[in-house]
């Protein structure tokens, strides 16, 4: 019986350690996952290798790598008889008690996320914090207005939160939003990407994949993305704005254009000394902005800032390709 016991707990000692090295390799995405991806989920090779590379900049994990197949118009029509659903599927959600907010079930990364519950839960909560009755705060990037609402219950009818936003349909759906809420009086919505200069720009955007986030702008001379469309949208720099003063709180979430949207707001940081909560993604911030993880955080903390990850831990600055996981950090002023 003894002998028996002792091999059931080898075996089951070798399937754990082998279940860890499944896991381990899950965060490290290859060209051989890419390539399996294509034959696995849409049955077929992918067309070169510039979009097996491309895959493998934008999704450094096998989660997010599964995530982009199955959501994709291809995967999608190819499966109809999956419980996916097609074309735009707005519904209202009420969240945090009695708030409203339009979301497209069909916006498989954002959409039955905050549904379920389950969307930022770290960065809702942080943001429940740290925004205060009366506080001006500004949010970079508000895709389609989840925290630009939560920020707008925060502040009360006495703050004012500016939602910048340039796609047009979510621009359109956090208006809805803000009508839903009767915030009108204490919400901008500002159709327009934020940048380092007032003007125009292109946006690329994966035409295979619906996702209300994924949206880029690339660094000057590079070529469109292949399998990629594009959109021109209007830019704008927050110390442009005329906009209600100090700034207490800054999200930023703009797909890897992060140092360019803050450069356009140097002097209302520098003045006003706001927490920035900003996403941290190096794959896009090398291909969107030509800086590595380390070089962004330090341009934030050469205004007079402390950084730090989300859960509070010490940020310790990392080289880049050491760590391609997009992560959020907080940006205090010293």
């Amino acid at each position: 019986m003894w002998a028996k016991l002792m091999g059931a707990k080898s075996f089951l000692s070798k399937v754990m350690g082998a279940s860890r090295k499944i896991l381990e390799r899950n965060h490290d995405v290859t060209q051989d996952h890419v390539i399996w991806a294509y034959r696995l989920f849409l049955d077929r090779e992918p067309e070169n290798m510039d979009v097996v590379e491309a895959k493998l900049a934008n999704h450094p994990d096998t989660r997010s790598l599964r995530n982009a197949f199955m959501t994709s118009s291809e995967f999608k029509n190819g499966n109809t008889d999956m419980m996916f659903v097609t074309g735009s599927n707005i519904v209202i959600k009420q969240f945090h008690d009695n708030l409203r907010l339009f979301v497209d079930l069909n916006d498989f990364s954002i959409g039955p996320n905050i549904i379920k519950g389950v969307y930022e839960k770290d960065e809702t909560a942080f943001v429940k914090q740290i925004v205060r009755e009366g506080d001006t705060v500004v949010d970079m990037g508000a895709n389609i207005g989840y925290f630009t609402i939560i920020m707008a219950e925060l502040t009360g009818p006495h703050g004012h939160v500016y939602s910048i936003e340039p796609i047009p349909r979510n621009a359109e759906m956090i208006r809805m939003s803000v009508s839903e809420n009767r915030f009108q009086e204490r919400v901008d919505v500002i159709q327009a990407a934020a940048s380092g200069q007032a003007g125009s720009i292109n946006i690329f955007f994966d035409k295979s994949q619906y996702s209300s986030g994924g949206a880029f702008i690339l660094a000057n001379g590079d070529e469109t993305p292949v399998n990629h469309d594009t959109m021109e949208v209007k830019t704008i720099t927050l110390d442009d704005l005329e906009i209600k003063r100090p700034v207490k709180f800054i999200k930023i979430d703009v797909e890897g254009a992060e140092p360019q949207a803050l450069a356009g707001a140097r002097e209302t940081i520098t003045r006003d000394k706001p927490v920035i909560m900003s996403e941290v993604f190096p794959d896009q911030l090398r291909k969107v902005s030509g800086v590595n993880e380390a070089e962004y955080i330090q341009q934030i903390e050469a205004m007079g800032y402390k950084a730090r990850n989300l859960d509070r831990t010490a940020y310790v600055k990392k080289l880049l390709g050491e760590n391609r996981r997009v992560k959020t950090m907080i940006f205090t002023p010293l």
